[in-house]
């Protein structure tokens, strides 16, 4: 619960035998209000038995009392001539309630961007927009990207590489395997193995 200065403060508490039985007290019980560590005597909270051992403590929080005050609430009651004491609470006080922190209706109210460097908002959006078309001069219906060479190898030749080794007809001599294109005759990459240890490559080279 947050609580703001003039609210009017509630709570309850309970007085009880020692096993647990409700059962009023001896006398009207006292509640003392404590801001910031001291005891405030000017607040004489209203205490009132609303049933069995059940108690409302009440009090106008003061209007004078500032954002940030630190507020106790204690109880003093005896029962069967027991004295006891007790925090019934500790609070600090706001400006706000939870609700309170915004007021932005999203079915009436609007957010307005505001202006930087002398620019509204649209007048922004305005230049950004022109200066799109300006922002690249690839025109793609008459450029073209050209891939780099990689290694020496040029993009064609690395690609027919590629194709050669996965959809191309294979020529092997002895430890060397040559990968054609698919007509069967024309070498696009050669694979040369180390007769002594199984799958070791030596070399690749590509046509």
């Amino acid at each position: 619960m947050t609580w703001l200065a003039d609210d009017t403060y509630q709570t309850y508490f309970v007085t009880h035998t020692p096993d647990g039985e409700a059962t009023n007290a001896d006398s009207t019980p006292v509640a003392t209000v404590a801001r910031n560590g001291t005891d405030d005597g000017t607040i004489t909270p209203t205490v009132t038995n609303v049933a069995a051992g059940v108690y409302k403590v009440s009090f106008t929080i003061p209007a004078g009392w500032s954002d940030g005050d630190l507020v106790c609430v204690r109880v003093a009651a005896t029962v069967d001539g027991t004295d006891a004491v007790g925090i019934l609470e500790t609070f600090t006080l706001d400006t706000q309630r939870l609700g309170e922190l915004s007021t932005f209706d999203a079915s009436s109210d609007k957010v307005t961007p505001i202006d930087a460097g002398g620019d509204t908002y649209a007048d922004g959006m305005a230049d950004i927009l022109t200066a799109l078309p300006d922002l690249s001069t690839f025109d793609a219906s008459t450029d073209k990207v050209t891939p780099i060479d990689v290694d020496g190898v040029t993009f064609a030749n690395g690609f027919a590489a590629l194709l050669a080794a996965v959809l191309g007809v294979t020529d092997v001599d002895g430890t060397t395997v040559e990968y054609m294109a698919q007509d069967g005759t024309t070498t696009k990459l050669t694979i040369t193995y180390d007769a002594n240890i199984t799958g070791h490559r030596l070399t690749s080279e590509i046509a």
